[in-house]
C-alpha cells in the first residue's frame, strides 16, 4: 500500500511540476518574442522603413549636438516608445529613439535619446537627451574638441 501511495504521489508531483514548467516557459517565450523583433519579419521590415524615413531628422539632431562628422547607422537606432498623444487612430505620434552616434570607423561617441513629433505634414525634434558619452582616441578629440566622455 505504501508503494502505491508513493507512486501516485510521485505521478501527481510530476504532472503538477510539468504543468508549471510548461506554463512559465510559454510565458517567458511569449515575453521574449514581444521584446525582440524576429529577423526577416514584417515588423523588422516596417521598423527599418520607419527608421530610414526618420534618419535625415535624426542626423540633423546629432549634427547639432556633436558636429557634422558624426553619423548614426540605421541598425543602431532602437525604438524606445511610440505614443499617439491625440488618442486612438489619430495620426500624430510622439516617438522616442535611442541612437548611438559614431565617428570614423564606428567609434561610438555616445548614447542619446531623441524624441520626435510626427504629424501628417511635420516632423520635429522635441528633445535631444545625451545619456552618456564615450572616450574617443586622442586624434579624434583634436578634430572635435567639443565632444567629451562622461
Amino acid at each position: 500500500m505504501k508503494k502505491i501511495i508513493f507512486v501516485v504521489s510521485l505521478l501527481i508531483i510530476s504532472f503538477v511540476s510539468g504543468y508549471f514548467i510548461h506554463k512559465y516557459s510559454f510565458e517567458i517565450k511569449t515575453q521574449l518574442s514581444q521584446d525582440a523583433i524576429l529577423q526577416g519579419s514584417k515588423q523588422e521590415l516596417y521598423q527599418d522603413i520607419f527608421v530610414t524615413l526618420l534618419l535625415p531628422f535624426i542626423d540633423k539632431a546629432v549634427e547639432e549636438y556633436y558636429g557634422s562628422s558624426y553619423n548614426v547607422a540605421p541598425y543602431d537606432v532602437e525604438v524606445l516608445s511610440i505614443e499617439r498623444p491625440n488618442a486612438y487612430r489619430t495620426f500624430a505620434f510622439k516617438i522616442k529613439l535611442k541612437v548611438m552616434p559614431y565617428i570614423g570607423p564606428h567609434l561610438y561617441a555616445g548614447e542619446d535619446h531623441i524624441t520626435i513629433s510626427l504629424e501628417l505634414d511635420e516632423v520635429r525634434i522635441i528633445e535631444f537627451e545625451h545619456i552618456k558619452g564615450y572616450e574617443l582616441p586622442p586624434h579624434y578629440k583634436q578634430i572635435h574638441p567639443t565632444q567629451h566622455a562622461e
